[in-house]
């Protein structure tokens, strides 16, 4: 990981989480996700940026009139595939390494 400046990378990923394309939304939630088995130090220093994007998603699709089944599912689904593992694995390793 030294051959990376880490914050600088992370202020790339952590904006991509918030993006309006899902394929980017997927990819910055698993780099976040291996940077934080790989480095949790530097992640728990920006988890509270990443907090409020990761809560949004956890939410799911806002349902509308014109919201279809599919919609639902792929939030659903998505929820499940990506974000759920990357708290689960991620919550020990960072509370571990949690600056005091």
């Amino acid at each position: 990981m030294t051959k990376i400046d880490l914050p600088a990378f992370l202020s790339r990923v952590l904006p991509g989480l918030a993006d309006d394309s899902d394929e980017i939304k997927v990819i910055c939630h698993m780099m976040l996700f291996r940077l934080a088995q790989v480095a949790p130090a530097a992640v728990s220093l920006r988890l509270d940026e990443a907090t409020p994007q990761l809560e949004k998603t956890m939410k799911g699709a806002t349902v509308t009139k014109d919201t279809v089944k599919q919609d639902l599912e792929r939030a659903a689904s998505y929820s499940e595939v990506h974000l759920e593992p990357l708290l689960l694995s991620a919550k020990s390793t960072l509370l571990e390494y949690r600056p005091s």
